[in-house]
């Protein structure tokens, strides 16, 4: 959907649909995780200074807002005060919220050193409870395990893509089959992937990404640049942004921070996206008021034990394919890992194994995974190299067939020097012959000589 430009699009929401939220639970979570973190000011995305400007803004009146400056909490320069200073800080807000928010509990956080041990196919922390509206589900299907032997034969591929239970995917596709024959292949998407000049279900395997967004914590942002993230949708709403604009705000977050998003001219996308559950959000982080927003991101819900979960990791990139008009990329990715799920081992590799060997090059099956779900960038350079080594491969080969055929039906016409023509041709030379020119001579009066095959001989130097 086109995104408005000028002020209309950065003006802020609107008094009334601030005042009917109360971050005051919000900020409780955040000085929680801020211990858990030993007080680095990272437990929220720009900062503590950034999310309390924000909640003075858009809550001016919060009883909350009150007691932090009657307690000299507020204002604050909690990014100036050293670790030592921090702890007293929020001890300090603590206490001024338990007297007007006794009741709000405060969930535990989990240590750092837990939480780097945590795997990714976990569900993030639940914080906000919030009715979830009907939604089109997420694929269930399973990327297959590695096959035997294709294991990687360098230090980049070590590691296979994460697969979930293989017993999960449905039955295996020719490669030759209609893209219409895959479940996620819905309504018009055949027709639409027709456009791209998708018709079989290996043209949708072999559409390759046109660029790939890393993969990052949502405390690992950046401002400015295209990413994804995978993380838990923890309260959305619907918002009037200026005078004549609606669009929804929600706010997204794992064990590293918190951080908003915003989706200009989407007011429905409130009634659709579910709280308490993981998305993948991928699209770039804007400055809006001095704070970092995630602006309009495309989201995909990540199921547990889904092949979207199990083929992304932090650190790994997120693929943003080619398309056409109606053709959304959540509909796209999800057709693409059908199609690896369910017809990646029936491609017959091109490669022998031998000549992958010699020339470190991993299987097909793994490097089409790689090439649309990379673990990292090695990964994705080697996928990369495994494929376009097989294109030129396969092209040389068409050529020595092409030529081989031509040689079989074509006759030579033999060619023979009268007998003393060539020492006649000699003598009026001079200088003598290089032992190569004498050789290359020899060879090139045996082509002439030869009735079964025309010469076919590039002479260089």
């Amino acid at each position: 959907m086109t995104k408005p430009t000028g002020q209309r699009r950065a003006a802020a929401p609107s008094a009334a649909g601030a005042a009917a939220r109360d971050r005051t639970p919000a900020f409780l979570r955040v000085l929680k995780l801020e211990e858990s973190r030993g007080y680095d000011d990272r437990a929220v995305f720009g900062g503590l200074d950034a999310f309390l400007t924000r909640w003075q803004a858009e809550e001016p009146s919060n009883p909350s807002i009150e007691r932090l400056v009657a307690a000299g909490v507020l204002p604050a320069a909690y990014r100036d005060l050293s670790a030592q200073a921090r702890v007293g800080w929020a001890t300090r807000a603590l206490q001024a919220l338990e007297i007007s928010h006794p009741q709000i509990p405060v969930p535990p956080q989990p240590s750092p050193a837990r939480r780097e041990q945590r795997e990714l196919n976990q569900p993030a922390r639940k914080a906000i409870k919030g009715p979830a509206s009907d939604a089109r589900g997420a694929d269930s299907l399973a990327a297959p395990p590695p096959k035997k032997g294709e294991a990687s034969t360098t230090k980049a591929v070590s590691r296979q893509p994460r697969t979930a239970n293989a017993a999960a995917s449905p039955a295996g596709l020719s490669p030759d089959a209609p893209a219409a024959a895959l479940n996620s292949a819905r309504g018009r998407a055949p027709t639409l992937l027709g456009k791209l000049g998708v018709t079989t279900v290996r043209d949708l395997v072999y559409l390759f990404p046109r660029r790939h967004n890393p993969v990052r914590p949502v405390a690992e942002l950046r401002t400015g640049e295209e990413q994804a993230t995978l993380a838990t949708l923890l309260q959305v709403r619907p918002v009037r942004l200026g005078r004549a604009m609606e669009g929804t705000e929600g706010v997204i977050g794992d064990d590293t921070g918190n951080i908003r998003a915003v989706w200009f001219n989407q007011k429905r996308l409130a009634q659709w996206l579910k709280p308490e559950t993981r998305y993948v959000f991928s699209g770039k982080v804007t400055e809006f008021q001095g704070a970092a927003i995630f602006d309009s991101p495309d989201h995909e819900e990540a199921r547990p034990g889904s092949s979207l979960e199990s083929a992304l990791q932090q650190g790994g990139l997120f693929p943003v394919y080619p398309s056409t008009e109606g053709l959304f990329q959540p509909a796209l990715r999800r057709m693409v890992r059908e199609a690896l799920a369910r017809c990646a081992d029936g491609i017959p590799d091109a490669l022998p194994a031998d000549l992958r060997r010699r020339n470190s090059l991993i299987g097909l099956r793994q490097a089409l995974w790689q090439a649309h779900y990379p673990e990292g960038q090695e990964q994705y350079d080697a996928a990369r190299r495994r494929l376009a080594y097989e294109e030129l491969f396969l092209i040389q080969l068409g050529v020595l067939a092409h030529r081989r055929a031509a040689e079989a039906v074509a006759m030579g016409v033999e060619l023979k020097p009268p007998a003393g023509f060539l020492d006649a041709f000699y003598a009026t030379l001079l200088f003598k012959l290089t032992p190569a020119q004498e050789r290359v001579l020899r060879e090139v009066l045996g082509d002439l000589e030869r009735p079964v095959r025309p010469m076919s001989r590039l002479l260089q130097g």
